[in-house]
C-alpha cells in the first residue's frame, strides 16, 4: 500500500487512535479494567454515530443476517455501542430465539449410531441410546461398516449437552461419503461438543496463596499423556499463558487501554536481512502467457524458491516476497528468525522477572510488525541478558509473510517469572507441574482442559477419488491448540502467511455441509478449505473467539516443479470452487494470529457470501490473498468494527500481483489468465476504525471488482485504486462521512488506457471540506478513471478535481453530470437512502 498527502492528512480523522472491543463475552478475571476509546471520527455528529447502530441492529436483529440465536443478536448488540452511544437502550431479550442454532437433523430413519460420552461403552451395540457407543471413532467405525455391507447413507448422533474427547484426529475417507455427524436428545440442550482437549484431573495444592494471591500447582502424571501445555481451560473459559504485560486476548489489544502489549522497544537486534549473503534463490519470471492486457504492473507469474524463504523458513519454501526482483518490493525488509530487541530501561518487570529467568529457552515474543501493523511474528528458543536489556531469539518470523525491518509492540509469555495475574498458568515442562493463578478464592476444580489437537476432524479425499456429502449439523468444534509456532506457508502473492491447519480440515471433497455448527476458542484458524473442494457450504454457523482465521480457501498449483516455473498453472482444479458460505456469525478472531479475517482465501474462486454478519477483528473481515479466478460474490451482509488493531487495510480487502491459468467459466471450460468480475453488492461496510482505510480495500494491481449498491461508512475514502488497479466500478452506492476524499488512487502505476476504472452514480458524502472529492493522477490523462453522474455532500459545496473547480473540470468533457451539494443531509434522509439502496430489485 501506499502513502499520500491526502493519507497524511487523514490522520486528524479521529481524535483516537483505537475502538472499542465488544465486551459481550469475555473471561473472568480481576486485571486492571479495560477502558474502551472512540471508534468512529470525531467530526460524525453524535445524533448519527446512534442512528446508524440502531438503524444496523434493526435490520440484523432476529437472523435477518447471521445465526438466528440469542446469543448472535446479543453479541451484535454488544458490539454496536448502542447503549454508550445512544444514551439508552434499546435491548429486549428476545425469548423467542433459541440459545443454539438448531440442528436440521437429516439422519435417515436407518443407519444411526449413537454415541454418550458419560454412560455409553465402545463394546455396545450402538444402535440405541441405552445401547451407546462411549467415543465417536466408534461410531464412525460402525457407520463405516455398515455403510460398506448395505450401502445406505450412516448417521452418528452425538448425545447433547455433553464434551465429546478425541484421543486422535478424525479422518473421514471415501468410505465415509454421505455420511452425518449430528446430536440427539432434547431440543433444549446444549449442542455436543467435539473438543480437541485432553481433559486432565489434578490435584492442587497451594503454591502461593498469601498476601492476595492464589496460586495453584499440580503435577501432571506421565499416564495422562501431556508433554507441553500451551493452552488451557477452567470451567470452559480460556487461560492465559503468563505473560508482561499482563493481557486478555479476548478482551484487550491494542484498540483496548491497557493494551498488554508493550511499548515498541529502544532497539532490535539484526535479523536476516533478505539481500543478504546465503544461497541464492530460484527467481521465477513466467512471460507467458501473459496478461498485460490489462494488467500494467502484474502481467507475469513472479514467485521465489530458497533464499530467504530457506532461512526463515516458510513451508513449502516459496513466496512471491523471496524473489528478490519481485515487481512489487523485491525480497522485503529482515526477517528477524534470529534477532531480539532491546527493552525500554522504563520497563516495570514483575518483582520475580527483574534479574535472570529460569527457563528463557521456552519463552515466546509476539512482536507487532512496524508501521502498519500489518501482522504478528512469534519468536521462540529465546535468551535474556538483563544487564544489556536484550531478549533475543533464534526461531520464529515465519508468520509475516512480508516481514518488516523492525518491529512494534511486543509482549512475551511462558515464563514462570511472569505469572501475576489470575488467570494465568505456567507449565514447567521438567518437572510437569503446572501452576494456576486461579481467579476468586479457593482451589481450582479438579478437571481442565487442555487443548492438544490442531485438528479435531479431516474429510480426506482427492480429485480423483473425492469424499462426498459429509454433513457436520448442530455440532460445536471447541478447544483446538494453539498453531502460532507451528511452520507457516505463503498462501499467494499477498501479504499473508498462514498455518495450513485448523479445527475442521476439507481436503479432496464435494458437497460438504457444515450446518447449524458452533465453532468456538478454537486457537488456531477453525475451518479450512485445501486444495480440491467444490460446492462446499456453512450454513447457519457461527464463529467466535478464533486464535486465527474463522475460515479459509487455499487452493494449490505446483510452486515448485520445473523450478517453479508451474505454478501459474491453475487448470488441474486443485482448488476450491462454488463455495457458499451463508447466515454466518463470525466474531472476535485473530486472538493471537493477527494476519486474521472471516473468510481468507488464496487460489480460490466463485465463493458465495450472503448474509453473513461479521464484527470485532483486527485485520480484514474478508481478504483475497490474489485475484485468481474471480466470480466470487459478497452480498446482503453486514461487516463492521474490522482493522482494530492494525492498519491500511479496509473491511474487505484484496490483492492481485499475480498472474494464474484456470478453466472458464467452469471446470472443463477454456483456460484463460483473465478473472470473472467479482460483485460486492448490497452490504453495509462499516470502517469504524481509524486503521480502515476504506471499507472496500481494492489493492495492488486488483481489477475487475464490481462494487454497487452498498452503504459504506465513514473511511479515509470511497474507492481506493493503486498499483495499476484496474476494470473496478463503484456505482450507485452510498458513502458517508468519509475523510478526506471520496476516489483515491495512490498511485505506483498508471491503469492501461482500455480498463480504466468507473466511479458512476454514487452518493458521496465527505465530513469535512478537503477542497477536492477525488485523488487522482492529474499528469496520466489517458488513464483517468471514469467519473460521471456522481452526487457529492461537503459543508461548503465547493469540490475540485486536480486543482480545476469542478465546473471547469466539466467543460473539458470529464466528469459529466456530477453535482455538488453544500450541507450534510440530515440522519433521517441518509438511512432512508440506505433503506432504498439495500432493497432487491
Amino acid at each position: 500500500s501506499h502513502s499520500s498527502p491526502l493519507a497524511d492528512e487523514a490522520g486528524m480523522w479521529w481524535a483516537h487512535t483505537a475502538t472499542m472491543l465488544s465486551m459481550s463475552s469475555i473471561m473472568p478475571s480481576v486485571l486492571a479494567a479495560v477502558t474502551p476509546v472512540p471508534d468512529v471520527p470525531a467530526f460524525v455528529p453524535p445524533s448519527f454515530d446512534c442512528e446508524w447502530r440502531k438503524w444496523a441492529y434493526t435490520r440484523l436483529r432476529g437472523g435477518a443476517v447471521g445465526v438466528r440465536t440469542f446469543s448472535t443478536d446479543k453479541s451484535a448488540y454488544d458490539a454496536l455501542q448502542i447503549d454508550a452511544k445512544c444514551n439508552n437502550t434499546m435491548w429486549t431479550p428476545h425469548i423467542t430465539l433459541p440459545k443454539y442454532p438448531p440442528a436440521r437433523n437429516r439422519a435417515p430413519m436407518s443407519g444411526i449410531w449413537f454415541v454418550d460420552a458419560v454412560s455409553g461403552r465402545d463394546t455396545n451395540t450402538g444402535t440405541s441410546p441405552t445401547e451407546a457407543f462411549a467415543t465417536l471413532v466408534r461410531g464412525v467405525t460402525a457407520a463405516r461398516s455398515a455403510k460398506g455391507r448395505t450401502g445406505q447413507n450412516q448417521s452418528v448422533l452425538l448425545q447433547r449437552g455433553q464434551t465429546h474427547y478425541l484421543s486422535q484426529t478424525l479422518q473421514l475417507t471415501t468410505k465415509d461419503s454421505d455420511l452425518t455427524i449430528s446430536g440427539y436428545g432434547a431440543d433444549t440442550a446444549p449442542m455436543p461438543k467435539l473438543s480437541g482437549a485432553m481433559n486432565l484431573s489434578l490435584q492442587w495444592t497451594p503454591h502461593n496463596t498469601d498476601n492476595g494471591m492464589n496460586i495453584w500447582k499440580a503435577v501432571v502424571g506421565h499416564e495422562q499423556s501431556v508433554d507441553s501445555i500451551n493452552a488451557l481451560r477452567v470451567h470452559g473459559q480460556r487461560q492465559v499463558r503468563a505473560r508482561f504485560p499482563n493481557g486478555n486476548p479476548e478482551s484487550m489489544g491494542l484498540h483496548t487501554i491497557p493494551s498488554g502489549w508493550a511499548e515498541p522497544p529502544e532497539d532490535w537486534l539484526p535479523g536476516i536481512v533478505a539481500s543478504g549473503p546465503r544461497t541464492p534463490p530460484i527467481e521465477v519470471m513466467v512471460r507467458t502467457p501473459s496478461r498485460a492486457a490489462s494488467y500494467a504492473v502484474y502481467p507475469f507469474y513472479t514467485n521465489g524458491i530458497g533464499g530467504i524463504c530457506n532461512d526463515v523458513p516458510f513451508t513449502p519454501n516459496v513466496s512471491f516476497w523471496c524473489n528478490p526482483n519481485n515487481p512489487r518490493d523485491g525480497a522485503h525488509g529482515v526477517w528477524n528468525a534470529s534477532g531480539g530487541l532491546v527493552y525500554n530501561q522504563s520497563i516495570e518487570w514483575p518483582k520475580e522477572a527483574q534479574g535472570n529467568w529460569n527457563s528463557p529457552e521456552e519463552g515466546v515474543v509476539h512482536v507487532w510488525h512496524s508501521g502498519g501493523h500489518w501482522a504478528t511474528m512469534m519468536f521462540s528458543n529465546l535468551s535474556h541478558a538483563p544487564e544489556k536489556q536484550t531478549i533475543s531469539w533464534t526461531s520464529g518470523g515465519y508468520q509475516d509473510a512480508r516481514a518488516s525491518n523492525t518491529g512494534a509492540e511486543w509482549y512475551i509469555e511462558n515464563l514462570m517469572e511472569l505469572l501475576d495475574a489470575p488467570c494465568e498458568f505456567y507449565f514447567d515442562s521438567s518437572s510437569r507441574t503446572i501452576y494456576l493463578y486461579m481467579n476468586g478464592t479457593g482451589a481450582p476444580p479438579s478437571d481442565v482442559d487442555v487443548p492438544t489437537f490442531e485438528t479435531v476432524l479431516v474429510v480426506n479425499g482427492s480429485k480423483a477419488e473425492p469424499v462426498t456429502g459429509i454433513t457436520l449439523d448442530g455440532v460445536a468444534i471447541v478447544d483446538t491448540a494453539p498453531s502460532y509456532m507451528k511452520p507457516h506457508g505463503v498462501p499467494s502473492s499477498g501479504d499473508w502467511a498462514l498455518r495450513r491447519t485448523a479445527a475442521v480440515i476439507s481436503s479432496g471433497a464435494v458437497n460438504v455441509s457444515i450446518q447449524s455448527c458452533q465453532f468456538e476458542r478454537n486457537d488456531g484458524n477453525a475451518l479450512l478449505l485445501t486444495g480440491y473442494n467444490r460446492g462446499v457450504t456453512v450454513v447457519d454457523t457461527e464463529f467466535a473467539w478464533i486464535g486465527g482465521s474463522a475460515m479459509v480457501g487455499w487452493g494449490s498449483t505446483d510452486d515448485v516443479g520445473q523450478n517453479g516455473t508451474l505454478g501459474f498453472d491453475a487448470t488441474e482444479g486443485e482448488f476450491p470452487r462454488y463455495t457458499r458460505i451463508e447466515h454466518v456469525t463470525c466474531r472476535e478472531i485473530g486472538l493471537y494470529q493477527k494476519q486474521a479475517s472471516c473468510w481468507f482465501h488464496a487460489k480460490t474462486m466463485q465463493t458465495t457470501i450472503t448474509h453473513l454478519l461479521a464484527f470485532n477483528g483486527p485485520r480484514a473481515g474478508i481478504c483475497f490473498n490474489d485475484g485468481m479466478g474471480g466470480g466470487n460474490i459478497i452480498q446482503d451482509s453486514i461487516l463492521f468494527s474490522f482493522t482494530r488493531e492494525s492498519s491500511d487495510h479496509g473491511v474487505f480487502n484484496s490483492w492481485d500481483r499475480n498472474m494464474y491459468l484456470v478453466e472458464q467459466p467452469g471446470d472443463g471450460g477454456t483456460p484463460t489468465v483473465f478473472p470473472q468480475y467479482d460483485t460486492i453488492t448490497r452490504n453495509i461496510l462499516v470502517a469504524n476504525y481509524p486503521g480502515a482505510q476504506e471499507a472496500v480495500d481494492n489493492d495492488d494491481g486488483s481489477g475487475y471488482f464490481n462494487t454497487t449498491r452498498n452503504l459504506i461508512l465513514f473511511g479515509h475514502y470511497g474507492m481506493k485504486v493503486d498499483m495499476a488497479g484496474h476494470d473496478n466500478m463503484h456505482t450507485s452506492n452510498l458513502y458517508a462521512y468519509l475523510f478526506p476524499v471520496c476516489f483515491v488512487d495512490l498511485g505506483g502505476g498508471e491503469a492501461v488506457p482500455s480498463h480504466r476504472d468507473l466511479f458512476a452514480n454514487n452518493t458521496c458524502i465527505q465530513g469535512l471540506d478537503t477542497g477536492t472529492y477525488a485523488g487522482i493522477n492529474c499528469a496520466a490523462n489517458s488513464s483517468y478513471p471514469t467519473f460521471r453522474n456522481n452526487d457529492i455532500y461537503n459543508p461548503s459545496g465547493v469540490t475540485s478535481v486536480c486543482g480545476m473547480p469542478l465546473k471547469e473540470w466539466q467543460a473539458k468533457g470529464r466528469d459529466l453530470g456530477t453535482v455538488v451539494h453544500k450541507g450534510i443531509p440530515t440522519d433521517e434522509t441518509i438511512l432512508s437512502w440506505a433503506n432504498q439502496l439495500l432493497q432487491h430489485e
